[in-house]
């Protein structure tokens, strides 16, 4: 973030789109990220449960963050809805943390009673409205709600066999629906010839974006890997994973481009920086955490087949 605010005051940008690409090129894509790590099946090993809890705790800040940037008026009240924004956002996580603890597990127990995958359905699709709802209500951006809400619920349910049928089912219309139309979207607001074919200062800045988004992020979680005791390449495994962008960046990106935080030639250079970066994330991933597991730093172990509850039981 430091060097993203140092790029946006050489650029001469003004205060919020400057704090805006500070936030965009800090992002770990934590859903992308856990999805990577699972398809690599190293999900259960201490190393992802590292990235997973630096990388939740990196989205939830800056989606705060974010949401103070987007709602700074211009009118000299920032100070005042800073304030309202702070009290909404602790408001918000005191109901996540007695919905977590209270609700859920009661709502885990209703499913086992009903005993069908159309309850679940609807109770999850319901969970993730009420909670956007909510998040608008309190001047979180909408998606900040149902992105805690499927977390709240994926935890509880994930030994419940109707509950993996029903993420099957919800990853199906994500992934093979709705994502694809989210990504034509975005397609059609970038314009990589502001990139390529206008002035040469455009291509510097997308090549500092790419270097402060990647390098910046891999050495500021390495450097802290290792002086926490993690040995060398399991904490080359962490930097590498968590420079990966992805959707979660891609919606902060067009989210400012529709609030005129940005102009399109920053806009495209964020959508090919976030690319390119989850594109090398699995790969270097890979590499440093079978050297690490080769040099014994990390011990895999075996599979086992966790057992699964039936909803009939």
């Amino acid at each position: 973030m430091a060097l993203g605010v140092m790029l946006g005051a050489t650029f001469g940008m003004n205060e919020q789109t400057m704090l805006f690409l500070a936030i965009a090129i800090s992002v770990t894509a934590l859903p992308v990220t856990i999805r990577i790590l699972k398809d690599l099946e190293v999900l259960e090993t201490e190393t992802s449960s590292r990235i997973i809890s630096a990388a939740m705790i990196t989205d939830i800040s800056l989606l705060f963050a974010m949401a103070i940037v987007v709602a700074a008026p211009v009118d000299g009240r920032g100070s005042e809805k800073a304030f309202v924004l702070c009290a909404g956002f602790i408001m918000f996580f005191i109901l996540v943390f007695l919905v977590s603890h209270y609700v859920i597990p009661q709502l885990y127990k209703l499913l086992i009673r009903l005993r069908t995958g159309e309850a679940a359905f609807a109770i999850a699709i319901g969970f993730a409205m009420a909670f956007a709802i909510f998040a608008s209500f309190v001047g979180l951006p909408d998606f900040v709600g149902a992105f805690i809400a499927g977390m709240m619920l994926r935890e509880t349910g994930s030994k419940l066999k109707v509950w993996a049928h029903v993420e099957d089912i919800l990853s199906g219309i994500t992934l093979g629906f709705l994502a694809p139309i989210f990504f034509v979207l975005i397609g059609f607001s970038v314009d990589f010839g502001t990139l390529f074919l206008t002035t040469p200062n455009a291509i510097i800045l997308f090549t500092l974006i790419l270097l402060i988004a990647t390098l910046g992020k891999v050495f500021g979680s390495l450097i802290f890997a290792r002086l926490a005791g993690v040995k060398k390449n399991e904490s080359h495994a962490i930097g590498f994973m968590m420079m990966g962008k992805g959707v979660m960046e891609l919606v902060f990106a067009k989210i400012a481009l529709e609030s005129e935080l940005i102009s399109t030639d920053i806009f495209s250079a964020l959508v090919l920086m976030a690319f390119i970066s989850t594109s090398l994330a699995p790969i270097l991933f890979k590499h440093y955490f079978n050297k690490a597991v080769l040099s014994n730093e990390i011990v895999k172990a075996p599979k086992i087949e966790e057992p699964v509850f039936d909803i009939d039981r």
